[in-house]
């Protein structure tokens, strides 16, 4: 089954939309946007919404979702994944290694795995 993807609030929509250009099956919600989690939820809540929907978390927050990850781990609770990218890289790039590993993974290649963007 292809992955799918759960982007945080603070996610650059250019990002969004360069995934969907290069290729439009991919199921991408949104944080605050239709159907996903209300902008107002906390990072816990989301990686719980991600975790019960079979959704990889995509996020800039590196300075708490560390935290939060670790806590969540530590209660024995999973996540279907987390993708944390870095700052200072274009957005192409970001669209590019996203891209890769949406094409070459399935979701049990994913399940409690966290790694940073660009690889």
């Amino acid at each position: 089954m292809a992955l799918s993807f759960l982007m945080d609030r603070d996610m650059d929509h250019n990002i969004v939309r360069g995934l969907l250009h290069h290729e439009p099956l991919i199921d991408i919600m949104c944080v605050g946007h239709g159907d996903a989690p209300a902008g107002d939820m906390s990072d816990p809540q989301l990686l719980e919404f991600a975790w019960q929907n079979g959704r990889i978390f995509v996020s800039r927050d590196k300075s708490t979702m560390p935290k939060h990850l670790r806590a969540r781990f530590e209660s024995g609770r999973h996540t279907a994944g987390v993708i944390l990218l870095k700052a200072g890289w274009s957005i192409g790039r970001y669209v590019e290694d996203l891209l890769l590993i949406w094409s070459a993974n399935t979701e049990a290649d994913w399940a409690d795995r966290t790694i940073y963007l660009p690889m």
